[in-house]
């Protein structure tokens, strides 16, 4: 399959309803309806994931774009298992081994891929499912489905390992908890109440801060979130 770097004229795009922030992605500025669905869909508890997901999926459909392929016709893995060869570089005549990918970022393109895949499903606008294959558990078991996981990537049948093109970043093997004194340390570091807020929350509550920012009056109810 063909590998071009060009926009192909889909981009995403940006709405803003007052303190409302939905992301589009549209192909000659007409808004691709499924796609700008599902973003709304994923987008409700906040904006920030809306606009991960929505470059990673831009990066999906100028892929099939480039291969002269609509997401609504795709009923292969094939289809899938090249496009995770070209988010890796492995479909370049001249690979750049400075460039790689990290785990955690080719997590999410391929977690984006597989719910928009299945939330089409869901709502019936596909007949087959191409994150979806089938596999036989044991010579007595019957064809059953499985969903293609994060593990299975690896077992595609490359020429080069896909492991040596991924990055890992170091994992700590500990939690951290602040005192009660670093906390009050840091928030008088802060220069302003909107920063106190938001660190203050995030240490009662746990939430991220994309969950924080996306809070709104009506999530508080009796002083209580």
């Amino acid at each position: 399959m063909r590998n071009k770097q060009e926009n192909y004229g889909i981009r995403v795009e940006i709405a803003k309803n007052g303190d409302d922030l939905r992301y589009m992605l549209t192909e000659e500025g007409i808004p691709i309806q499924d796609a700008c669905l599902w973003l709304d869909f994923v987008s409700m508890n906040s904006y920030l994931t809306g606009e991960r997901y929505a470059y990673a999926l831009l990066r999906f459909f100028r892929y099939l774009k480039a291969n002269n392929l609509h997401y609504g016709e795709i009923t292969s893995k094939k289809v899938v298992e090249e496009y995770i060869k070209d988010l890796l570089g492995l479909n370049e005549v001249v690979i750049n081994y400075e460039s790689r990918m990290t785990f955690t970022a080719l997590n999410t393109y391929i977690t984006v891929l597989k719910g928009f895949y299945h939330w089409l499903e869901d709502e019936k606008k596909v007949t087959v499912n191409p994150v979806m294959f089938s596999s036989k558990r044991s010579k007595q078991a019957p064809l059953v489905n499985t969903k293609l996981l994060y593990g299975q990537i690896w077992q595609f049948d490359l020429e080069e390992s896909i492991l040596s093109r991924v990055l890992y970043r170091k994992k700590h093997n500990h939690l951290k908890w602040y005192t009660e004194q670093e906390i009050n340390n840091i928030l008088s570091e802060l220069p302003i109440l909107r920063d106190k807020v938001i660190f203050s929350i995030s240490v009662e509550t746990g939430m991220r801060i994309g969950e924080i920012l996306g809070l709104k009056l009506d999530h508080w109810h009796n002083s209580l979130l």
